[in-house]
């Protein structure tokens, strides 16, 4: 059962000095969670190129724990630029949701940079049972999360952008 007091959220915020549209799209980037994932991500099945669009899934394998485990993300919501939120629709976890938000450093002036925020909501199937797992994954997925977003505004602040979305 799902309550507040099982479930784990995680909070990061990053600031990227590129548009909040370039942002987005590499956020949404299969082609960047993969080539960012040093740390053991890898999409296996179902959308595994390209930008995530709206309805569309994905099976990543993801290492914890010296295990492999596998689950499926959908596309949940989608409010192109601000907002996409990926679901997980099948595997280890009782829940998973991973918003992503997108705004304007300075409301003033867009184009001084977009702020890049994440908020991953997780509950285990182990209850209060499984403090320890849970702690070891909230570790994991932050680590994996941090990876991401510093990849991520590495290559929008750079040229480096235009191999994973077209302008």
């Amino acid at each position: 059962m799902v309550t507040p007091e099982t479930m784990v959220t995680i909070r990061l915020e990053t600031h990227v000095d590129a548009p909040t549209e370039r942002v987005f799209d590499l956020a949404r980037s299969v082609d960047v969670r993969r080539t960012a994932a040093g740390s053991g991500v890898a999409p296996i099945a179902g959308a595994v190129a390209g930008l995530s669009e709206p309805g569309e899934s994905t099976v990543w394998r993801v290492s914890l724990l010296g295990k492999r485990f596998e689950l499926t993300t959908k596309v949940t919501a989608y409010s192109r630029p601000n907002h996409f939120r990926w679901t997980m629709t099948d595997g280890p976890m009782e829940t998973f949701v991973h918003d992503h938000f997108f705004g304007f450093e300075d409301a003033d002036d867009p184009e001084d940079g977009t702020v890049l925020r994440d908020v991953l909501t997780f509950e285990t199937p182990l209850g209060p049972v499984g403090r320890v797992f849970d702690r070891a994954a909230e570790q994991r997925f932050t680590s994996i999360l941090e990876e991401r977003n510093a990849f991520v505004k590495r290559v929008a602040e750079s040229d480096e952008w235009t191999q994973y979305v077209a302008e």
